[in-house]
């Protein structure tokens, strides 16, 4: 198992359409200064990532 250390808050900043200090509020429980590391399987974050690409009339999207 490939376990990965990922910051709360630089994970906040990578998300689209997502106000990022709402998002590091919510996760750790309303208290920034909680902001920890957290370990993610490899392979159960596979199944999460989406691809999406566009051109001026062109428009593609799948996910894992």
């Amino acid at each position: 198992m490939l376990l990965l250390t990922i910051s709360i808050s630089g994970l906040s900043k990578s998300l689209d359409d997502i106000d990022a200090t709402t998002f590091v509020r919510e996760v750790t429980g309303r208290n920034p200064q909680r902001d920890e590391d957290v370990m993610i399987d490899h392979r159960s974050l596979r199944r999460h990532v989406k691809f999406s690409g566009r051109e001026k009339d062109l428009a593609i999207s799948f996910s894992s």
